[in-house]
């Protein structure tokens, strides 16, 4: 009598294996067959089926009806495990949160896939490794599933999660909204969610702890200024966010009624004066009761002291007629000013 075993089963771990029964020639029907496990258990049937967690030694024993025996072994073999574990960089942070997630296993030619569950909705299958963006707070498992070539699957979830902490919302309003020369002072009212401590920054000028708060710019010059709010949470996530503070020169402008050319020192000169307007675009005409033009400049530090036209010739006392086209600095606009001046000697 003789039998024959299939030498070498090879299954997944965890998977069933199922043991066919020996194909015996020869000898005398009827056949007893009983299998051993390693341990000496008796394995049920002339073949079985058992789930495989271990390479582990099966053993026949075959006896025919004229006592004779046949003993056989068969080795019930695991293909080689893959661990799916794999690293995260980094394990925590704000959010919006970009992890780097890096599986252990890098023999990827015998590897038929991997598939990602990054833990917040989102599904990967790149190779090796893969970016997850996590953009709202809370703890994420994210998971990793191996599939090697004998259709074996491997699968790990992180034990530590991604920790993702909400970064707050900086956000700032003022009052005014634009300062006018010389009142520079503005009040900073603090509109930002989330944060816990908040430090202000005015254009270089000086640091606030505290941003709730009123400040007060150079009141000598217009410009524009840069304001800063950094917002801070308990877990050091910050956001910040900045405005142009804008300081105008308020045009303001002082043209006088009356003025006494008499070379006495004493207002002897006719001029416009002020302050927020740029030469470019100034004119002035003084015109006599009959619209005849008397006076007339396109510089605004030129005086008028009662000539007519600049020439020697002094015009008589009387009231006079002018038109002041004045261009603004802040805005590049035009602004007529138009009036009487009284010349008395």
């Amino acid at each position: 009598m003789n039998i024959e075993l299939e030498n070498l089963y090879q299954v997944c771990q965890g998977q069933e294996v199922t043991v066919e029964a020996p194909e015996i020639t020869g000898g005398t029907a009827p056949y007893d067959i009983e299998w051993r496990d390693s341990n000496g258990n008796v394995m049920p049937g002339d073949g079985f089926t058992i789930p495989v967690t271990e390479a582990e030694e099966f053993c026949v024993t075959v006896s025919d009806a004229c006592g004779t025996e046949q003993e056989g072994c068969i080795l019930v073999n695991l293909f080689p495990e893959m661990p799916a574990t794999f690293v995260m960089d980094p394990p925590f942070g704000c959010d919006p949160l970009n992890v780097l997630l890096t599986s252990d296993y890098t023999d990827y030619n015998q590897v038929a896939s991997m598939e990602w569950d990054l833990g917040n909705g989102a599904l990967a299958t790149t190779m090796g490794s893969v970016s997850a963006q996590y953009t709202q707070e809370g703890i994420y498992y994210p998971s990793l599933t191996i599939t090697d070539l004998n259709g074996c699957v491997f699968s790990d979830t992180t034990e530590n999660p991604v920790n993702v902490w909400p970064t707050p919302f900086a956000v700032f309003n003022t009052d005014p909204d634009i300062a006018i020369l010389p009142n520079t002072t503005l009040q900073f009212n603090n509109l930002s969610i989330g944060g816990t401590d908040f430090v202000g920054k005015f254009s270089g000028l000086e640091t606030a702890a505290a941003f709730d708060t009123a400040y007060t710019f150079p009141a000598e010059t217009a410009g524009i200024y840069y304001v800063w709010l950094y917002a801070y949470s308990n877990y050091g996530c910050v956001d910040s966010t900045y405005r142009q503070i804008i300081v105008e020169e308020d045009i303001d402008i002082y043209i006088p009624n009356t003025f006494t050319p008499d070379d006495d020192g004493i207002n002897d000169a006719w001029f416009v004066q002020g302050r927020g307007f740029q030469d470019q675009g100034f004119l002035m005409q003084v015109f006599d009761k009959w619209g005849g033009v008397v006076f007339e400049s396109t510089d605004p530090a030129q005086a008028w002291t009662g000539t007519f036209k600049g020439g020697a010739y002094f015009v008589p006392d009387g009231v006079y007629l002018y038109r002041c086209t004045i261009r603004d600095i802040q805005n590049d606009v035009n602004h007529l000013y138009e009036g009487h001046v009284l010349l008395l000697r």
